[in-house]
């Protein structure tokens, strides 16, 4: 096992740790020792995707990852028939950390709630094999930076198949945790 990949399962368990911490219901975890995503398996994913969502443009990604993966998550199950984990954290790419928020600002998320449409933030899912399933990143980057060129691809990867110093870290997990953000943002 790759020390990236280690490093994840390990941050995963954290986050779902921190997240009963924050005094919320985090899913019950069952992590497996196998690998999912395979290019036949993508090919059914992008597949069950276009069923799901139709054909996806930019004002369906950009930005939109807390309810792209409320509706990806049953489709990713049924594909790889596992368990898939919403994932909330945020990336590090070419040494930047895009969308951190520290553990005293995600508790201030959760206390509070947020206002206005976009949180400094990122979601993902996190099959039960500790790969990664993420739609919506590299669009929101390149709007956000200027790269068009990165406008629509989507990841599926096993964390330690990841190059050129990209990484997820995860610092909370479950559905539960963006339901108690909302439910906080309309007190």
């Amino acid at each position: 096992m790759n020390s990236y990949f280690q490093g994840y399962l390990d941050e995963f368990l954290i986050a779902h740790t921190r997240t009963s911490d924050f005094g919320i219901c985090a899913p019950k975890i069952d992590l497996k020792d196998t690998r999912y995503i395979n290019a036949i398996k993508e090919v059914e994913l992008t597949q069950a995707v276009y069923l799901e969502f139709g054909v996806l443009d930019k004002s369906d990604l950009y930005a939109r990852c807390i309810e792209f993966c409320l509706r990806l998550k049953p489709v990713a199950e049924k594909v790889f028939n596992c368990k898939a984990y919403y994932t909330i954290g945020y990336v590090v790419l070419n040494g930047h950390e895009v969308f951190k928020s520290s553990e005293s600002e995600l508790k201030a998320l959760i206390d509070n709630g947020f206002d206005g449409e976009t949180v400094n933030i990122h979601v993902w899912l996190t099959l039960d094999s500790g790969e990664i399933l993420d739609f919506t990143f590299s669009t929101t980057y390149a709007v956000l930076h200027g790269f068009p060129s990165m406008e629509g691809l989507t990841l599926a990867k096993h964390p330690g198949d990841l190059v050129d110093g990209m990484r997820y870290v995860p610092m909370l997990v479950g559905e539960s945790v963006v339901a108690t953000m909302k439910r906080a943002s309309s007190e």
